[in-house]
């Protein structure tokens, strides 16, 4: 049982104890069937009552998430924007710059000063030494209502690129593209060029 079915079924637990002590109240005056039908309304209304109170708590809780995701995603780009003009000042325009998922996830290569910017780090080119493409699965979500959102029968392949560097603590940088193969070749193709540069400067 899940946290939504779980506090479904406290809302529904809730509103029918209310609905049994109305009914017992009209009982103990004699009225038994009106007590059985207020009680029934009751329960209906109670029931829906709390299901709009716990459908708005998701509401704010969703949106705040978003406002979150978007600061964040505004910080990102503000903070590449600006290693990016910094990096431009120091070793001229870019050749190239790719982007993955978002800005944070951004790569950009300096070939006259033979620099590259993976990820908010500024790296010398000689300090790449490989990489991988990790293929996985991108699902639909379909919308099922309050409860839950669950994956459907789509399934799209997404690519993710793992570079390695030479850093004993960090020797691996990962970019998400996700469905994005263009861009995901592109940055493959150029991490081909940079090793194979290195290996004509050694």
């Amino acid at each position: 049982m899940d946290r939504q079915e779980r506090k479904s079924r406290i809302r529904d637990a809730i509103a029918l104890l209310l609905a049994v002590g109305i009914s017992v109240a009209f009982s103990i005056n004699g009225h038994y069937v009106t007590g059985i039908i207020v009680a029934t309304v009751a329960a209906i209304a109670i029931r829906s009552l709390l299901s709009m109170i716990a459908g708005r708590r998701r509401k704010t809780a969703t949106n705040r998430e978003r406002e979150r995701q978007m600061h964040l995603a505004g910080y990102d780009e503000g903070q590449s924007r600006a290693q990016l003009a910094r990096l431009t000042a120091l070793y001229g325009k870019p050749d190239n710059v790719i982007f993955a998922s978002s800005w944070r996830d951004c790569v950009a290569a300096f070939g006259a000063a033979r620099r590259l910017y993976i990820m908010g780090r500024d790296l010398p080119m000689e300090a790449v030494l490989s990489y991988s493409v990790e293929r996985y699965a991108a699902r639909d979500v379909a919308d099922v209502g309050a409860k839950r959102r669950k994956p459907t029968s789509g399934i799209r392949p997404a690519y993710k690129v793992n570079v390695t560097i030479d850093d004993l603590s960090s020797p691996v940088i990962t970019l998400d593209f996700g469905e994005d193969a263009g861009s995901m070749k592109t940055l493959t193709a150029l991490l081909t060029a940079v090793i194979h540069g290195n290996g004509r400067a050694d």
